[in-house]
């Protein structure tokens, strides 16, 4: 018999495989030109700031940009499902 807490971490532990393989499946055309887009845009307003001595706009631009980078990197059209092993006791 599984106590609640071993049941617990295994669950988590396949939670944090699914999201793991989600994160690392190929990123679709579209999103991926979605990030590029965004990041090619912010780097360019950073450096218009950077320029014009704004700093807070080129902080700002620069941020934005990574991460709707990163975002764009977690969607995905694939569906991966990982199999629940069981054990007999």
């Amino acid at each position: 018999m599984i106590g609640i807490k071993e049941h617990n971490m295994k669950k988590m532990s396949k939670h944090i495989r699914n999201a793991k393989k989600r994160f690392e499946a190929t990123t679709p055309i579209r999103w991926r030109k979605i990030g590029d887009a965004l990041l090619g845009v912010s780097t360019f307003i950073t450096g218009m700031a950077i320029y014009s001595d704004m700093k807070y706009v080129a902080e700002f631009a620069l941020i934005s940009g990574v991460i709707g980078k990163f975002i764009t990197d977690l969607f995905t059209d694939d569906v991966v499902i990982i199999e629940e092993e069981t054990t007999e006791d």
